[in-house]
Protein backbone atom coordinates (compact mmCIF):
# COMPACT_ATOMS: atom_id res chain seq x y z
CA UNK A 1 0.00 0.00 0.00
CA UNK A 2 1.43 3.64 -1.18
CA UNK A 3 0.80 6.65 1.24
CA UNK A 4 -1.72 8.72 -0.58
CA UNK A 5 -3.74 12.28 0.02
CA UNK A 6 -7.57 11.34 0.66
CA UNK A 7 -8.87 14.86 1.62
CA UNK A 8 -8.27 18.51 0.15
CA UNK A 9 -10.47 20.92 3.19
CA UNK A 10 -11.21 24.36 1.63
CA UNK A 11 -12.88 27.48 3.13
CA UNK A 12 -12.89 30.88 1.62
CA UNK A 13 -9.71 30.26 -1.00
CA UNK A 14 -9.86 31.93 -4.70
CA UNK A 15 -13.14 31.08 -5.53
CA UNK A 16 -14.24 28.44 -3.35
CA UNK A 17 -16.59 29.77 0.18
CA UNK A 18 -17.06 26.37 1.06
CA UNK A 19 -15.81 24.84 3.74
CA UNK A 20 -15.84 22.01 2.15
CA UNK A 21 -14.12 18.37 2.36
CA UNK A 22 -12.95 17.22 -1.12
CA UNK A 23 -12.36 13.11 -0.94
CA UNK A 24 -9.75 12.23 -3.29
CA UNK A 25 -10.29 8.59 -4.95
CA UNK A 26 -7.81 6.62 -6.87
CA UNK A 27 -9.31 8.45 -9.63
CA UNK A 28 -10.60 12.07 -9.15
CA UNK A 29 -12.38 13.80 -11.54
CA UNK A 30 -13.25 17.59 -11.42
CA UNK A 31 -15.89 18.97 -13.62
CA UNK A 32 -17.39 22.57 -14.30
CA UNK A 33 -17.10 25.99 -16.17
CA UNK A 34 -13.87 28.34 -16.57
CA UNK A 35 -12.73 29.90 -13.38
CA UNK A 36 -15.23 28.27 -11.26
CA UNK A 37 -12.35 26.81 -8.80
CA UNK A 38 -11.24 23.50 -10.21
CA UNK A 39 -7.48 24.33 -10.47
CA UNK A 40 -7.63 25.57 -6.51
CA UNK A 41 -7.78 22.15 -5.68
CA UNK A 42 -3.96 22.06 -6.52
CA UNK A 43 -3.49 25.03 -5.55
CA UNK A 44 -4.25 23.86 -1.83
CA UNK A 45 -1.99 20.79 -2.52
CA UNK A 46 1.32 22.47 -3.09
CA UNK A 47 0.61 25.20 -0.55
CA UNK A 48 -0.25 22.99 2.49
CA UNK A 49 2.24 21.00 1.28
CA UNK A 50 5.29 24.18 1.39
CA UNK A 51 3.47 25.63 4.69
CA UNK A 52 3.94 21.77 6.56
CA UNK A 53 7.68 21.85 4.70
CA UNK A 54 8.47 24.63 6.35
CA UNK A 55 6.22 24.80 9.34
CA UNK A 56 5.42 28.56 8.08
CA UNK A 57 4.86 30.60 5.10
CA UNK A 58 7.64 31.88 3.54
CA UNK A 59 7.87 35.22 1.31
CA UNK A 60 6.83 33.29 -1.50
CA UNK A 61 4.22 31.55 0.43
CA UNK A 62 2.80 34.94 1.92
CA UNK A 63 2.66 35.86 -1.36
CA UNK A 64 0.10 33.08 -2.63
CA UNK A 65 -1.40 33.22 0.44
CA UNK A 66 -2.18 36.65 -0.30
CA UNK A 67 -3.63 36.49 -3.52
CA UNK A 68 -5.67 33.35 -2.55
CA UNK A 69 -8.43 35.06 -0.03
CA UNK A 70 -11.50 34.54 -1.59
CA UNK A 71 -12.94 38.19 -3.15
CA UNK A 72 -9.68 39.49 -1.33
CA UNK A 73 -11.73 40.03 1.68
CA UNK A 74 -8.86 40.01 4.44
CA UNK A 75 -11.78 40.32 6.96
CA UNK A 76 -12.49 36.44 6.70
CA UNK A 77 -10.42 33.83 8.06
CA UNK A 78 -8.93 31.10 5.39
CA UNK A 79 -9.00 27.49 6.19
CA UNK A 80 -6.70 25.32 3.76
CA UNK A 81 -6.04 21.48 4.77
CA UNK A 82 -5.05 17.74 3.72
CA UNK A 83 -5.54 14.44 5.03
CA UNK A 84 -3.82 11.10 4.10
CA UNK A 85 -3.62 8.22 4.62
CA UNK A 86 0.06 6.46 5.62
CA UNK A 87 1.44 3.03 5.57
CA UNK A 88 5.07 3.81 5.65
CA UNK A 89 7.69 6.52 6.70
CA UNK A 90 10.07 7.22 4.57
CA UNK A 91 13.46 10.15 3.84
CA UNK A 92 12.60 12.15 1.34
CA UNK A 93 15.21 14.96 -0.12
CA UNK A 94 13.48 17.86 1.44
CA UNK A 95 15.24 21.07 3.58
CA UNK A 96 14.80 19.08 6.91
CA UNK A 97 15.05 15.07 5.99
CA UNK A 98 18.18 15.20 7.83
CA UNK A 99 16.39 16.60 11.09
CA UNK A 100 14.10 14.35 10.71
CA UNK A 101 16.02 11.05 10.48
CA UNK A 102 17.64 11.90 13.89
CA UNK A 103 14.39 12.71 15.20
CA UNK A 104 12.92 9.28 14.26
CA UNK A 105 16.28 7.29 15.37
CA UNK A 106 15.53 9.40 18.81
CA UNK A 107 12.29 8.77 18.92
CA UNK A 108 12.60 4.66 18.08
CA UNK A 109 15.79 4.63 21.18
CA UNK A 110 13.54 6.71 23.93
CA UNK A 111 9.72 5.95 23.10
CA UNK A 112 9.33 2.75 20.95
CA UNK A 113 5.76 2.53 21.15
CA UNK A 114 5.16 6.25 19.91
CA UNK A 115 7.65 5.11 17.32
CA UNK A 116 5.51 2.03 15.82
CA UNK A 117 2.32 4.00 16.17
CA UNK A 118 3.83 6.89 13.74
CA UNK A 119 5.28 3.84 11.73
CA UNK A 120 8.45 5.41 12.16
CA UNK A 121 9.49 1.86 12.50
CA UNK A 122 7.30 -1.45 11.05
CA UNK A 123 3.71 -0.91 12.86
CA UNK A 124 1.89 -3.52 14.39
CA UNK A 125 -0.61 -3.65 11.95
CA UNK A 126 1.12 -2.89 8.22
CA UNK A 127 -2.13 -3.22 6.26
CA UNK A 128 -3.80 -0.51 9.06
CA UNK A 129 -2.74 3.42 7.75
CA UNK A 130 -2.15 6.45 9.45
CA UNK A 131 -4.76 8.84 8.91
CA UNK A 132 -3.37 12.34 9.41
CA UNK A 133 -5.25 15.80 8.87
CA UNK A 134 -3.24 19.36 8.95
CA UNK A 135 -5.60 22.28 8.82
CA UNK A 136 -3.66 25.67 8.31
CA UNK A 137 -6.29 28.91 8.91
CA UNK A 138 -4.53 31.84 7.48
CA UNK A 139 -5.96 35.36 9.37
CA UNK A 140 -5.35 39.31 8.25
CA UNK A 141 -6.44 40.77 11.01
CA UNK A 142 -4.10 44.32 11.63
CA UNK A 143 -4.86 47.14 13.78
CA UNK A 144 -4.54 49.35 10.93
CA UNK A 145 -7.97 47.88 9.41
CA UNK A 146 -10.56 50.65 9.36
CA UNK A 147 -13.63 48.32 10.12
CA UNK A 148 -15.88 51.80 9.25
CA UNK A 149 -14.21 52.66 5.83
CA UNK A 150 -13.49 48.69 5.10
CA UNK A 151 -9.85 49.99 3.96
CA UNK A 152 -6.45 49.75 5.88
CA UNK A 153 -4.65 53.31 7.03
CA UNK A 154 -1.23 51.68 6.40
CA UNK A 155 0.79 49.32 4.63
CA UNK A 156 -0.66 45.56 5.82
CA UNK A 157 1.25 42.85 7.11
CA UNK A 158 1.72 39.63 5.15
CA UNK A 159 -1.18 36.62 6.46
CA UNK A 160 -0.44 35.20 9.84
CA UNK A 161 -0.80 30.92 9.05
CA UNK A 162 -1.73 29.99 12.33
CA UNK A 163 -3.71 28.50 14.36
CA UNK A 164 -2.38 25.22 13.10
CA UNK A 165 -4.21 21.89 14.05
CA UNK A 166 -3.26 18.37 13.89
CA UNK A 167 -5.55 15.26 13.71
CA UNK A 168 -4.78 11.69 13.99
CA UNK A 169 -7.23 9.04 13.22
CA UNK A 170 -9.97 11.54 13.57
CA UNK A 171 -9.38 13.19 17.00
CA UNK A 172 -7.60 16.21 17.22
CA UNK A 173 -4.39 15.72 18.78
CA UNK A 174 -2.58 19.61 18.82
CA UNK A 175 -3.56 22.72 18.15
CA UNK A 176 -0.05 24.99 17.41
CA UNK A 177 -0.43 28.95 17.75
CA UNK A 178 1.79 31.48 17.22
CA UNK A 179 3.23 31.48 21.12
CA UNK A 180 1.66 28.10 22.69
CA UNK A 181 0.54 24.46 21.93
CA UNK A 182 -2.41 22.70 23.23
CA UNK A 183 -1.98 18.94 23.30
CA UNK A 184 -5.47 16.77 24.14
CA UNK A 185 -4.72 14.33 26.82
CA UNK A 186 -7.50 12.08 25.60
CA UNK A 187 -5.46 11.19 22.30
CA UNK A 188 -4.52 7.61 22.02
CA UNK A 189 -1.18 9.01 21.10
CA UNK A 190 -0.50 10.11 24.24
CA UNK A 191 -1.58 7.18 25.92
CA UNK A 192 1.01 5.50 23.91
CA UNK A 193 3.57 8.34 25.51
CA UNK A 194 2.65 7.70 28.94
CA UNK A 195 3.24 3.97 28.32
CA UNK A 196 6.81 4.49 26.83
CA UNK A 197 7.70 6.84 29.80
CA UNK A 198 6.71 4.73 32.62
CA UNK A 199 10.08 2.91 31.78
CA UNK A 200 11.58 6.53 32.92
CA UNK A 201 8.77 7.07 36.01
CA UNK A 202 7.22 9.45 34.24
CA UNK A 203 4.10 10.81 32.17
CA UNK A 204 3.25 13.19 29.41
CA UNK A 205 2.15 15.97 31.83
CA UNK A 206 5.14 15.26 34.23
CA UNK A 207 7.53 15.80 31.74
CA UNK A 208 6.78 19.49 31.95
CA UNK A 209 6.00 19.99 35.32
CA UNK A 210 9.61 19.00 36.30
CA UNK A 211 10.65 21.58 33.37
CA UNK A 212 8.35 24.39 34.17
CA UNK A 213 7.26 24.17 37.67
CA UNK A 214 3.82 24.71 38.83
CA UNK A 215 4.21 28.20 36.62
CA UNK A 216 0.23 28.66 35.65
CA UNK A 217 2.13 31.08 33.06
CA UNK A 218 3.59 28.31 31.49
CA UNK A 219 1.67 25.39 31.93
CA UNK A 220 -1.75 24.44 32.70
CA UNK A 221 -5.20 21.83 31.83
CA UNK A 222 -8.47 22.78 31.78
CA UNK A 223 -10.84 20.05 30.53
CA UNK A 224 -7.93 16.92 29.47
CA UNK A 225 -6.23 20.00 26.98
CA UNK A 226 -2.43 20.23 27.92
CA UNK A 227 -1.24 24.48 27.10
CA UNK A 228 2.28 25.00 27.02
CA UNK A 229 3.43 28.41 26.78
CA UNK A 230 6.28 27.84 24.93
CA UNK A 231 8.47 29.88 22.35
CA UNK A 232 8.63 27.86 19.45
CA UNK A 233 10.04 28.59 15.79
CA UNK A 234 10.90 26.97 12.18
CA UNK A 235 14.59 26.71 11.62
CA UNK A 236 14.86 25.10 8.01
CA UNK A 237 11.68 23.57 7.84
CA UNK A 238 11.96 22.17 11.36
CA UNK A 239 10.82 22.52 14.98
CA UNK A 240 13.30 24.46 17.45
CA UNK A 241 12.20 25.13 21.14
CA UNK A 242 13.58 28.33 23.53
CA UNK A 243 13.84 27.08 26.76
CA UNK A 244 14.62 24.71 29.31
CA UNK A 245 16.00 24.10 32.32
CA UNK A 246 16.48 27.20 34.00
CA UNK A 247 18.64 26.23 36.63
CA UNK A 248 23.00 23.79 36.34
CA UNK A 249 20.74 20.82 34.69
CA UNK A 250 21.61 17.35 35.89
CA UNK A 251 21.81 14.44 34.05
CA UNK A 252 18.92 13.08 35.05
CA UNK A 253 17.38 16.41 34.18
CA UNK A 254 19.05 16.81 30.68
CA UNK A 255 17.21 13.02 29.82
CA UNK A 256 13.42 15.07 30.49
CA UNK A 257 14.32 17.45 28.70
CA UNK A 258 15.57 15.22 25.50
CA UNK A 259 11.98 12.93 26.20
CA UNK A 260 10.10 16.65 26.10
CA UNK A 261 11.48 17.95 22.89
CA UNK A 262 11.74 14.58 21.24
CA UNK A 263 7.66 13.79 22.61
CA UNK A 264 6.49 17.19 20.98
CA UNK A 265 8.68 17.27 17.68
CA UNK A 266 7.43 14.07 17.11
CA UNK A 267 3.89 15.07 17.45
CA UNK A 268 4.22 17.81 15.13
CA UNK A 269 7.02 17.03 12.52
CA UNK A 270 5.73 13.48 11.50
CA UNK A 271 2.79 14.27 10.76
CA UNK A 272 4.20 17.67 8.64
CA UNK A 273 6.51 15.37 7.14
CA UNK A 274 3.68 12.65 6.07
CA UNK A 275 1.60 15.95 4.77
CA UNK A 276 4.45 17.67 3.45
CA UNK A 277 5.87 15.05 1.45
CA UNK A 278 3.01 13.40 -0.61
CA UNK A 279 1.83 16.77 -1.59
CA UNK A 280 4.92 17.84 -2.64
CA UNK A 281 5.10 14.50 -4.31
CA UNK A 282 2.12 15.54 -6.95
CA UNK A 283 3.08 15.71 -10.46
CA UNK A 284 1.17 18.48 -11.85
CA UNK A 285 0.67 18.44 -15.80
CA UNK A 286 -1.17 21.79 -16.76
CA UNK A 287 -3.28 23.04 -19.35
CA UNK A 288 -0.49 24.50 -21.72
CA UNK A 289 2.07 21.90 -22.55
CA UNK A 290 4.78 22.75 -24.61
CA UNK A 291 4.87 21.83 -28.43
CA UNK A 292 8.35 20.57 -28.93
CA UNK A 293 10.21 21.25 -31.90
CA UNK A 294 12.95 18.89 -33.48
CA UNK A 295 15.45 21.35 -31.51
CA UNK A 296 14.00 20.72 -28.66
CA UNK A 297 13.93 16.92 -28.88
CA UNK A 298 17.64 16.89 -29.98
CA UNK A 299 19.23 15.92 -26.69
CA UNK A 300 22.93 16.26 -25.73
CA UNK A 301 24.39 13.32 -23.32
CA UNK A 302 27.35 15.10 -21.61
CA UNK A 303 30.67 13.15 -21.98
CA UNK A 304 31.97 11.75 -18.45
CA UNK A 305 35.12 12.58 -17.47
CA UNK A 306 37.33 9.78 -16.65
CA UNK A 307 37.71 6.15 -17.54
CA UNK A 308 36.90 5.47 -13.37
CA UNK A 309 34.25 7.51 -14.31
CA UNK A 310 32.57 4.90 -17.12
CA UNK A 311 33.80 1.88 -15.23
CA UNK A 312 32.08 2.97 -11.94
CA UNK A 313 28.54 3.57 -14.12
CA UNK A 314 28.79 0.48 -16.12
CA UNK A 315 29.13 -1.39 -12.71
CA UNK A 316 26.49 0.67 -11.27
CA UNK A 317 23.68 0.81 -13.71
CA UNK A 318 21.91 3.06 -10.83
CA UNK A 319 24.40 5.52 -11.53
CA UNK A 320 23.36 8.80 -13.51
CA UNK A 321 26.64 10.50 -13.93
CA UNK A 322 25.59 11.95 -17.19
CA UNK A 323 22.99 14.88 -17.94
CA UNK A 324 20.60 15.30 -20.95
CA UNK A 325 19.26 18.82 -22.36
CA UNK A 326 18.02 19.91 -25.41
CA UNK A 327 18.67 23.50 -25.60
CA UNK A 328 22.50 24.65 -23.84
CA UNK A 329 20.93 27.75 -23.27
CA UNK A 330 17.40 26.31 -21.18
CA UNK A 331 17.84 22.51 -19.33
CA UNK A 332 14.87 23.94 -17.15
CA UNK A 333 12.71 21.06 -17.15
CA UNK A 334 9.33 20.78 -16.34
CA UNK A 335 6.20 18.34 -15.71
CA UNK A 336 3.82 21.25 -15.64
CA UNK A 337 4.27 22.10 -19.74
CA UNK A 338 5.54 18.29 -20.17
CA UNK A 339 8.80 18.75 -21.69
CA UNK A 340 9.83 16.77 -18.66
CA UNK A 341 8.51 13.70 -20.17
CA UNK A 342 10.68 13.99 -23.12
CA UNK A 343 13.84 14.29 -21.54
CA UNK A 344 12.79 11.09 -19.17
CA UNK A 345 11.96 9.08 -23.05
CA UNK A 346 14.96 9.97 -23.92
CA UNK A 347 16.87 9.01 -20.63
CA UNK A 348 15.11 5.59 -21.43
CA UNK A 349 16.51 5.55 -24.72
CA UNK A 350 20.26 6.24 -23.77
CA UNK A 351 22.76 2.83 -23.14
CA UNK A 352 23.18 3.80 -19.66
CA UNK A 353 19.61 3.81 -17.89
CA UNK A 354 19.51 4.77 -14.84
CA UNK A 355 17.55 1.99 -12.93
CA UNK A 356 14.14 4.70 -11.60
CA UNK A 357 13.77 5.12 -15.48
CA UNK A 358 12.65 1.17 -15.71
CA UNK A 359 9.59 1.19 -13.17
CA UNK A 360 9.25 -2.08 -11.86
CA UNK A 361 7.17 -3.51 -15.06
CA UNK A 362 8.70 -6.44 -16.45
CA UNK A 363 8.44 -8.83 -19.73
CA UNK A 364 7.89 -12.40 -19.80
CA UNK A 365 11.34 -12.78 -19.41
CA UNK A 366 11.63 -11.02 -16.26
CA UNK A 367 13.05 -8.45 -17.41
CA UNK A 368 12.57 -4.93 -16.81
CA UNK A 369 10.98 -2.88 -19.55
CA UNK A 370 12.17 0.65 -20.94
CA UNK A 371 9.59 3.78 -19.97
CA UNK A 372 9.91 4.13 -24.03
CA UNK A 373 8.32 0.61 -24.51
CA UNK A 374 5.53 1.22 -21.93
CA UNK A 375 4.59 4.42 -23.45
CA UNK A 376 4.82 3.07 -26.92
CA UNK A 377 2.54 0.22 -25.65
CA UNK A 378 -0.12 2.46 -25.30
CA UNK A 379 0.32 4.96 -27.95
CA UNK A 380 0.75 1.79 -31.04
CA UNK A 381 -1.50 -1.38 -29.07
CA UNK A 382 -4.39 -1.93 -30.88
CA UNK A 383 -6.80 -2.91 -28.46
CA UNK A 384 -5.60 0.90 -26.86
CA UNK A 385 -4.66 4.44 -28.81
CA UNK A 386 -3.93 2.28 -31.89
CA UNK A 387 -2.11 5.88 -33.07
CA UNK A 388 0.17 3.52 -35.56
CA UNK A 389 3.18 5.74 -33.63
CA UNK A 390 5.92 4.96 -31.82
CA UNK A 391 8.00 7.10 -29.93
CA UNK A 392 11.57 6.09 -31.29
CA UNK A 393 14.91 7.53 -29.39
CA UNK A 394 17.85 7.14 -31.37
CA UNK A 395 21.99 8.30 -31.34
CA UNK A 396 24.28 9.62 -33.11
CA UNK A 397 28.47 10.15 -31.97
CA UNK A 398 29.67 13.27 -31.46
CA UNK A 399 33.54 12.94 -31.19
CA UNK A 400 35.17 11.88 -33.89
CA UNK A 401 35.98 7.70 -33.68
CA UNK A 402 39.15 7.12 -32.19
CA UNK A 403 40.00 10.80 -31.59
CA UNK A 404 41.47 11.42 -28.12
CA UNK A 405 40.52 14.30 -25.88
CA UNK A 406 42.29 16.81 -27.27
CA UNK A 407 41.78 16.23 -30.93
CA UNK A 408 39.29 16.91 -33.74
CA UNK A 409 35.37 16.98 -32.58
CA UNK A 410 32.68 16.36 -34.56
CA UNK A 411 31.23 19.09 -36.26
CA UNK A 412 32.66 21.98 -34.01
CA UNK A 413 36.78 22.64 -33.90
CA UNK A 414 36.36 25.41 -31.85
CA UNK A 415 34.75 24.25 -28.71
CA UNK A 416 36.56 23.64 -25.25
CA UNK A 417 36.59 19.47 -25.09
CA UNK A 418 35.85 19.53 -21.79
CA UNK A 419 31.95 20.85 -22.91
CA UNK A 420 31.80 18.31 -25.93
CA UNK A 421 29.29 15.50 -25.45
CA UNK A 422 29.15 11.90 -26.11
CA UNK A 423 26.45 11.69 -28.75
CA UNK A 424 23.43 13.49 -29.15
CA UNK A 425 20.05 11.56 -28.72
CA UNK A 426 16.96 12.14 -31.12
CA UNK A 427 13.25 12.01 -30.22
CA UNK A 428 11.24 11.16 -34.00
CA UNK A 429 8.25 8.96 -34.49
CA UNK A 430 7.83 6.11 -36.42
CA UNK A 431 4.87 5.49 -38.55
CA UNK A 432 4.16 1.93 -39.30
CA UNK A 433 2.00 2.47 -42.47
CA UNK A 434 4.80 4.41 -44.14
CA UNK A 435 7.51 2.20 -42.50
CA UNK A 436 9.12 5.80 -41.88
CA UNK A 437 10.39 8.62 -39.17
CA UNK A 438 8.36 11.42 -38.42
CA UNK A 439 9.22 14.57 -36.62
CA UNK A 440 7.03 15.16 -33.67
CA UNK A 441 6.48 18.35 -34.78
CA UNK A 442 4.56 16.93 -38.18
CA UNK A 443 2.16 14.88 -36.71
CA UNK A 444 -0.69 17.14 -35.25
CA UNK A 445 -1.05 18.46 -31.42
CA UNK A 446 -2.41 15.65 -30.17
CA UNK A 447 0.42 12.83 -29.68
CA UNK A 448 2.83 15.82 -27.97
CA UNK A 449 0.04 16.70 -25.68
CA UNK A 450 -0.55 13.12 -24.60
CA UNK A 451 2.81 11.62 -24.35
CA UNK A 452 3.13 13.81 -21.16
CA UNK A 453 0.31 12.22 -19.60
CA UNK A 454 1.30 8.52 -19.85
CA UNK A 455 4.98 8.80 -19.27
CA UNK A 456 4.40 10.68 -16.23
CA UNK A 457 1.69 8.06 -15.54
CA UNK A 458 4.28 5.47 -15.54
CA UNK A 459 6.89 7.61 -13.55
CA UNK A 460 4.93 9.31 -10.92
CA UNK A 461 2.65 7.94 -7.70
CA UNK A 462 0.33 11.10 -7.73
CA UNK A 463 -0.86 13.06 -10.37
CA UNK A 464 -2.93 16.85 -11.12
CA UNK A 465 -3.67 16.57 -14.88
CA UNK A 466 -5.75 19.77 -16.39
CA UNK A 467 -6.99 18.53 -19.24
CA UNK A 468 -5.43 15.48 -20.23
CA UNK A 469 -8.15 14.80 -23.43
CA UNK A 470 -6.68 18.13 -25.27
CA UNK A 471 -7.02 18.04 -28.98
CA UNK A 472 -7.96 14.10 -28.84
CA UNK A 473 -10.37 12.87 -30.56
CA UNK A 474 -13.58 11.67 -28.86
CA UNK A 475 -12.71 7.79 -28.99
CA UNK A 476 -8.97 8.36 -27.70
CA UNK A 477 -10.82 10.38 -24.98
CA UNK A 478 -12.11 7.49 -23.77
CA UNK A 479 -8.95 5.18 -24.10
CA UNK A 480 -6.99 7.94 -21.52
CA UNK A 481 -9.83 7.48 -19.17
CA UNK A 482 -8.44 3.43 -19.41
CA UNK A 483 -4.82 4.30 -18.98
CA UNK A 484 -5.63 5.82 -15.62
CA UNK A 485 -7.63 3.04 -14.67
CA UNK A 486 -4.94 0.24 -15.57
CA UNK A 487 -2.54 2.54 -13.65
CA UNK A 488 -4.24 2.97 -10.73
CA UNK A 489 -4.55 -1.58 -10.89
CA UNK A 490 -0.84 -2.22 -11.42
CA UNK A 491 0.68 0.25 -9.22
CA UNK A 492 -1.76 2.12 -6.96
CA UNK A 493 -1.07 5.39 -9.04
CA UNK A 494 -3.85 8.41 -7.94
CA UNK A 495 -4.87 10.84 -10.08
CA UNK A 496 -6.83 14.03 -9.69
CA UNK A 497 -7.99 15.13 -13.08
CA UNK A 498 -9.80 18.71 -14.46
CA UNK A 499 -11.81 18.03 -17.68
CA UNK A 500 -14.22 19.43 -19.70
CA UNK A 501 -14.50 15.83 -21.02
CA UNK A 502 -17.62 13.53 -21.10
CA UNK A 503 -16.04 10.86 -22.65
CA UNK A 504 -14.06 10.30 -19.34
CA UNK A 505 -16.90 10.08 -17.87
CA UNK A 506 -18.69 7.82 -19.78
CA UNK A 507 -15.66 5.32 -19.77
CA UNK A 508 -15.92 4.98 -16.39
CA UNK A 509 -18.98 4.34 -15.87
CA UNK A 510 -19.24 1.93 -18.20
CA UNK A 511 -16.03 0.17 -16.60
CA UNK A 512 -17.97 0.18 -13.35
CA UNK A 513 -20.79 -1.18 -15.00
CA UNK A 514 -18.89 -4.06 -16.61
CA UNK A 515 -17.04 -4.86 -13.32
CA UNK A 516 -20.62 -5.61 -11.74
CA UNK A 517 -21.83 -8.12 -13.63
CA UNK A 518 -18.64 -9.56 -14.32
CA UNK A 519 -18.32 -8.28 -18.20
CA UNK A 520 -15.23 -6.64 -18.43
CA UNK A 521 -12.51 -8.46 -20.78
CA UNK A 522 -9.48 -6.85 -19.68
CA UNK A 523 -8.84 -7.39 -15.78
CA UNK A 524 -6.80 -4.49 -15.85
CA UNK A 525 -9.85 -2.10 -16.55
CA UNK A 526 -11.98 -3.01 -13.56
CA UNK A 527 -13.32 -0.44 -11.29
CA UNK A 528 -15.27 -0.03 -8.54
CA UNK A 529 -17.55 2.73 -7.63
CA UNK A 530 -15.09 3.87 -4.25
CA UNK A 531 -12.70 4.18 -7.07
CA UNK A 532 -13.69 6.95 -8.73
CA UNK A 533 -14.90 10.42 -7.69
CA UNK A 534 -16.83 12.97 -9.73
CA UNK A 535 -17.16 16.90 -9.03
CA UNK A 536 -18.84 19.47 -10.47
CA UNK A 537 -17.72 22.88 -9.57
CA UNK A 538 -20.70 25.55 -9.55
CA UNK A 539 -20.42 29.55 -9.24
CA UNK A 540 -22.62 31.08 -7.57
CA UNK A 541 -22.87 34.94 -6.20
CA UNK A 542 -22.02 33.09 -2.65
CA UNK A 543 -18.84 31.22 -4.16
CA UNK A 544 -18.34 28.41 -5.58
CA UNK A 545 -20.59 25.14 -4.80
CA UNK A 546 -19.05 21.88 -5.19
CA UNK A 547 -20.98 18.67 -5.86
CA UNK A 548 -20.12 15.47 -5.43
CA UNK A 549 -21.68 13.00 -7.43
CA UNK A 550 -21.88 9.42 -6.40
CA UNK A 551 -22.10 6.39 -8.64
CA UNK A 552 -23.61 3.29 -7.94
CA UNK A 553 -22.47 -0.11 -8.21
CA UNK A 554 -24.34 -0.47 -12.00
CA UNK A 555 -22.32 2.80 -12.88
CA UNK A 556 -24.96 5.26 -12.90
CA UNK A 557 -25.30 8.73 -11.03
CA UNK A 558 -26.84 8.72 -7.80
CA UNK A 559 -26.86 12.55 -7.87
CA UNK A 560 -28.86 14.36 -10.13
CA UNK A 561 -26.29 16.19 -12.51
CA UNK A 562 -26.34 19.99 -12.04
CA UNK A 563 -27.90 22.58 -14.15
CA UNK A 564 -25.32 22.94 -17.23
CA UNK A 565 -23.30 19.72 -16.58
CA UNK A 566 -22.80 18.36 -20.40
CA UNK A 567 -26.06 19.87 -21.25
CA UNK A 568 -24.84 21.24 -24.47
CA UNK A 569 -25.37 17.53 -26.14
CA UNK A 570 -29.08 18.12 -25.38
CA UNK A 571 -29.53 21.39 -26.21
CA UNK A 572 -27.58 21.07 -30.02
CA UNK A 573 -29.65 17.76 -30.47
CA UNK A 574 -33.07 19.45 -29.53
CA UNK A 575 -32.76 22.30 -29.79
CA UNK A 576 -33.48 23.92 -26.51
CA UNK A 577 -31.50 27.52 -24.91
CA UNK A 578 -32.09 28.38 -21.61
Amino acid sequence: MKNRLTQVHIRNFRAIAGPVDINLAPITILYGPNSAGKSAVYGVIDLVGRLCLHGQATFKDNEDLLRAMRNHDYTQTMTIGLSGQFYKFSYYDINNAGHIAELARTLHENLPGLASYLHIVPPRNENLPLDIRVDWSVNYADDRWDSDTGELRGKRRGPSAYPVQISIDGTPLVTITQDTLKFNLCHPAIEIVNTDLQDHNESFPTLFDRIYGTDPESIYADENILSISLWHYFDNGFLDLDGGLARDPTSADQVILLLMRTVIRSLIMIPFHYIASSALEFTHIGPVRKMPTDKDLTFLSENLATDKDRTHLSENPEGNSFQIYADLNNSQWSWKDGSQAWKELANSGHNYIPVLTYLLTFSEDHRPRPLITLVNDWLNAPQRLNLKYRICASHSDVRVPGASDSSEIAGDRQRPTSTVPDRITFIDLHEDGLNERVSVSNVGAGIPQLVPVLTAGFLENQLFIEQPELHLHPALQTVVADFFISRYNSSETSFVIESHSEYLALRLLRRIRETSVADIRHREFQLEPDQVAFYYFNPTTEGTDIVHLRVSPDGEFIDRWPRGFFAEREAELFGEDD
